[in-house]
């Protein structure tokens, strides 16, 4: 009977909750749809039997998915921030974007504590390796992309500054991520600057979670989150 979907921009938070089991939805192939009113929910079942459907380079990547994510430079390869494995990274006149493989995040436990059976839950709960490394997040909430896959966006920061993610759970042990953030210009970004915060989640994550909807969309046209292996 627990349930939580939350926004935190500056000083609000929005919290949902309901007294009845999350909404019952079967593996398939094609993926089925999902239920909007899951993001109410924090047990949810994740699968982690596919592999990734990103598969670490810019190579796989058709034009027309990068037109259709809004962007206009030529994708550069990456080593890959979370999984060291690779990435692919634009330089837009707008900031900077790239997309990745995350290893299952790092979070603040126990040393008893089992890591989670479905590594997509710690980002689903808002306990994810930016919490815990950054802070708080400023801005974290609960989605359903494209109809089919459990997504999140949180703004992180690093010694970069600020970025917004968006964070694809694909039925993965390997989760799928989109950034989009404000060019690495020199601009001294404060994480507990609210004010600031809220700016930056205003001008990118729009823009990070059209990137998601496109790459998603090309690079796994029947999949999501509950697809049947």
């Amino acid at each position: 009977m627990r349930g939580r979907s939350m926004v935190v921009v500056g000083l609000s938070v929005l919290a949902l909750s309901a007294c009845t089991a999350p909404p019952a939805v079967v593996p398939a192939q094609p993926a089925p749809k999902l239920p909007a009113e899951s993001v109410a929910y924090d047990d949810i079942t994740f699968l982690t039997t596919r592999e990734p459907v990103f598969k670490d380079t810019c190579l796989e990547l058709p034009r027309e998915s990068m037109r259709a994510a809004g962007l206009t430079t030529p994708p550069h390869q990456t080593k890959g921030f979370g999984s060291g494995a690779g990435g692919c990274a634009w330089d837009e006149p707008w900031g900077r974007a790239w997309i990745e493989n995350i290893q299952p995040p790092i979070v603040d436990v126990d040393a008893d504590d089992p890591p989670p059976a479905a590594p997509f839950k710690n980002h689903w709960d808002g306990a994810s390796r930016f919490a815990s490394v950054y802070g708080t997040p400023s801005y974290f909430r609960r989605f359903i992309l494209n109809e089919r896959y459990y997504a999140v966006q949180v703004l992180a920061f690093s010694a970069a500054g600020p970025d917004c993610n968006t964070i694809v759970d694909t039925g993965s042990p390997i989760v799928f991520m989109v950034t989009a953030g404000p060019a690495d210009d020199g601009t001294e970004y404060e994480s507990e600057d609210l004010a600031q915060s809220g700016k930056v989640a205003t001008e990118f994550c729009p823009k990070s979670l059209e990137m998601a909807k496109a790459f998603i969309a090309a690079l796994d046209p029947d999949g999501g989150s509950l697809v049947r292996a």
